[in-house]
């Protein structure tokens, strides 16, 4: 929660533009924590376009970077971080959801938004006559989400924040687009909205048949282009500004992003040390100034990643394992089961 602190009008960079000044588009309040409890139990994905259209992209190789989640066992995964913004769209079964500030219940055609840095319950219920959980869940790049912020902020410079005066030597974070509303002096952003949002699918049926053709069709820049459109939506119309909210250039967001390029690495110490330019004093105490450590950063990516490789894919155990940088399968079961409450086996994954 941030603070109530008077806000400051930001400032427009003199030098940014010489055009004259755009009023700030009028988007909606982002809604309460109490009213994004929302349960979408009686949505239902018909047989219709968008169905057959999710079903086409599952059955091609043109979903490459989305995964498709499929189980056979009820099962509850906890503490589920979010490392990339998200949209997962339930085919069968239902999803159970809870977050800190909301929550909700998806049945088929239900569609959850989920913003990085949320930290998520999950509850998977295969479906009663088929006896088996599926879902998409889609991956939005920085592309889309670089776009979807340039066409919010149209005419407006970034909003800069300065940092906490206690932070000696700090030049201030530009932390987002002017959609946006300073709040100094921590590196704040007035409103941004809930960490996970549920809706219904054919309520955003357009964009995603965009996208889903588009796809089908090998236009990934076309691809793109709907799910900013969709962004933008949600950004417009449901005051989910956390969705395109940069991510704080903290040091566990540059660790994050060195793990997340290659998993299998036998990451030290000493690699940080050497990418960053810190020493591993250095390193440890301002990670532990951010209330994390390169030990948890590390089982944060790499089992968060094990996640999708073991809904998404039939592969093995043992190479699950591997590729998320674990050296030994029971090493991986051990970090799996403490960090979410359950065995990979418990998953219920699809047989081959």
């Amino acid at each position: 929660m941030t603070r109530s602190r008077t806000r400051q009008p930001v400032k427009p960079d003199p030098s940014s533009s010489t055009a004259a000044p755009v009023p700030v588009p009028q988007l909606p309040a982002a809604p309460e924590p109490s009213s994004c409890v929302k349960s979408v139990c009686q949505a239902g994905l018909p047989d219709g376009t968008l169905q057959q259209q999710l079903q086409a992209l599952l059955d091609s190789e043109a979903a490459a970077s989305c995964v498709h989640a499929s189980a056979r066992m009820a099962h509850t995964v906890r503490a589920v971080d979010v490392l990339q913004p998200a949209l997962s769209i339930v085919l069968e079964g239902c999803k159970t959801v809870h977050c800190a500030d909301c929550d909700g219940k998806l049945p088929p055609g239900g569609m959850l938004v989920m913003c990085a840095g949320a930290r998520l319950d999950v509850q998977h219920q295969p479906d009663v006559q088929t006896g088996r959980y599926r879902a998409l869940m889609v991956p939005l790049c920085d592309e889309v989400l670089t776009a979807a912020r340039l066409l919010l902020g149209t005419g407006f410079p970034p909003v800069t924040t300065a940092s906490a005066p206690a932070v000696t030597g700090s030049t201030g974070q530009e932390v987002a687009y002017g959609i946006f509303t300073a709040v100094p002096p921590a590196d704040q952003i007035s409103s941004p909205g809930p960490w996970i949002y549920t809706a219904v699918a054919d309520d955003h049926a357009p964009a995603l048949l965009r996208w889903a053709h588009t796809l089908l069709q090998g236009d990934y820049a076309g691809a793109r282009a709907a799910l900013a459109a969709l962004v933008i939506a949600l950004v417009q119309r449901r005051g989910l500004r956390r969705l395109v909210l940069p991510q704080a250039p903290t040091l566990a967001h540059q660790v994050r992003e060195q793990v997340l390029a290659t998993p299998a690495r036998h990451w030290q110490s000493r690699d940080f040390e050497a990418l960053l330019g810190l020493s591993g004093a250095t390193l440890r105490r301002r990670l532990a100034a951010e209330h994390t450590s390169l030990r948890e950063l590390l089982a944060e990516v790499r089992l968060g990643l094990s996640l999708n490789l073991l809904y998404g894919t039939h592969l093995p155990l043992k190479t699950v394992a591997a590729r998320v940088g674990y050296r030994s399968p029971d090493a991986f079961v051990r970090a799996f089961r403490a960090r979410f409450g359950l065995e990979p086996s418990q998953l219920g994954r699809e047989a081959d």
